[in-house]
């Protein structure tokens, strides 16, 4: 009787068990790089289990894709993370085909930028193609290293014009081509000279308006249930109304199809696009373009397509690939200001003596300047940079290789945090100041720069 309650008990047991998948953290890395990181998997069951795991993202990869996990043992497959152009807090998710099951895992980290500035940008607004363009002017700074250059201009969108500046730290961009109309959503790659990341991405945009114009641009096409077939009306207009014809018709960066349309309701000057969205592609946030040739003006409009593709049952995967985010950070309100942290000075000096009792969190080496602070608020933060200069003006130039981690601690009392400055020099006056990192990857400046001797 004992036995066979046991037996009955186990198998009960062994059938409720399922395999535990867990992602990683991949640390700190720069954009435009690429980093490894483990996805372990266990297997409680006394059956072996045949799995498949795929990237959401088409530029990360995993290593073995498929695999035979043997009965109660752990196994791991390692992906590669390709960081493009997304700065902050970054999430990767990967689907694991159980068999029966399947189940999502994230692998997470922080891309960290050289430049000072989140996502640069050059804004032309509205341009006319028949007006005389207008030149733009961008300066970039970078706290990596006091001399940066923009070294080389790798890429631009074929309709802008741009050159470095006679500082080599500046760029100077024009619209050059009036045969292209609707909206400019692009960007110039740049080659700059810091150690850690040697190129960087300036965003263009614009919307050059021709004779011919999209009723909205870019064009929001709403949410997308995959398995049913959606497709919407884009109505282009003519501002002289009068009819126009339609050349050849293209879709980048969104699997669907598109032909022309008659307008609804019809009328003179109006010719319709109608576009149908296929459901061959992932689930999330979708960002598109819509080129069409226009044959009586010689010109090629550009529409920008934006809208979001869900599963039949499931919700949007929030967050995937930031893409999301992405699109919020088009709203001109900045979410988290950089008030949003308040430092005070530990005691009466920012910066201690070197015979402070406290070490650092970073050196082991006694010697030089200790800099304390106190964080009240630590909402949206990352961490914290420490930047040094020799002169109150600057430049400055970040010390820290690794960010210091902000402790997001639920507390009343203020974070007390200190990094000591192993490599100052004895007899050297230096002026520092603690930077803020914030999870979405903007900086700011936590505190004003303080003096000090060194002895």
């Amino acid at each position: 009787m004992f036995q066979a309650i046991f037996l009955v008990a186990s198998a009960m047991y062994a059938t409720s068990l399922e395999p535990d998948v867990k992602g990683c953290n991949f640390g700190e890395i720069y954009v435009f790089s690429s980093v490894e990181c483990p996805i372990r998997i266990a297997n409680p069951t006394p059956y072996p289990i045949d799995l498949q795991i795929d990237p959401y993202d088409s530029g990360d990869a995993v290593v073995p894709k498929s695999m035979r996990l043997p009965a109660f043992s752990v196994g791991e497959v390692m992906t590669r993370i390709l960081v493009d152009n997304s700065e902050g807090e970054i999430k990767k998710y990967f689907n694991v085909n159980l068999g029966v099951s399947e189940k999502q895992v994230v692998v997470r980290g922080y891309a960290l930028s050289a430049l000072d500035v989140l996502r640069p940008t050059i804004a032309f607004g509205k341009v006319s193609a028949r007006a005389k363009k207008k030149e733009e002017v961008i300066e970039l700074t970078s706290h990596e290293l006091e001399s940066f250059r923009i070294l080389g201009i790798s890429r631009r969108p074929d309709n802008v014009d741009v050159r470095i500046g006679l500082d080599e730290r500046s760029l100077k961009a024009g619209i050059s081509n009036n045969s292209y109309w609707g909206l400019l959503d692009d960007y110039i790659e740049i080659l700059i000279n810091t150690p850690h990341q040697k190129r960087a991405r300036i965003h263009v945009t614009g919307n050059i308006e021709g004779d011919v114009a999209p009723a909205a641009n870019p064009f929001w096409f709403g949410v997308v249930t995959k398995g049913i077939n959606s497709s919407f009306l884009i109505p282009l207009l003519s501002s002289r109304g009068k009819d126009f014809s339609i050349g050849e018709i293209k879709i980048e960066g969104i699997s669907a199809t598109a032909a022309v349309s008659a307008c609804y309701p019809e009328r003179p000057g109006c010719e319709g696009i109608r576009v149908w969205i296929a459901d061959d592609q992932p689930h999330g946030v979708l960002r598109g373009k819509l080129l069409i040739g226009l044959p009586d003006s010689r010109a090629e409009l550009s529409i920008g397509l934006l809208g979001v593709v869900k599963a039949g049952r499931e919700n949007i995967l929030a967050g995937s690939n930031d893409d999301i985010g992405e699109v919020e950070s088009w709203a001109p309100s900045i979410f988290n200001s950089i008030e949003q942290s308040f430092a005070m000075p530990v005691d009466e000096n920012f910066i201690s003596a070197r015979n402070s009792q406290s070490r650092s969190l970073l050196d082991d080496n006694d010697r030089g300047p200790m800099l304390k602070w106190q964080v009240l608020e630590e909402g949206g933060v990352y961490g914290y940079q420490i930047f040094r200069s020799e002169k109150e003006e600057g430049p400055y130039v970040r010390l820290n290789d690794r960010t210091i981690l902000a402790k997001n601690e639920k507390t009343a009392t203020a974070l007390l945090y200190k990094w000591r400055d192993g490599s100052a020099k004895i007899g050297h006056t230096y002026w520092y100041y603690v930077g803020v990192l914030y999870k979405d990857g903007r900086k700011g400046q936590l505190s004003q720069p303080q003096m000090t001797l060194v002895k």
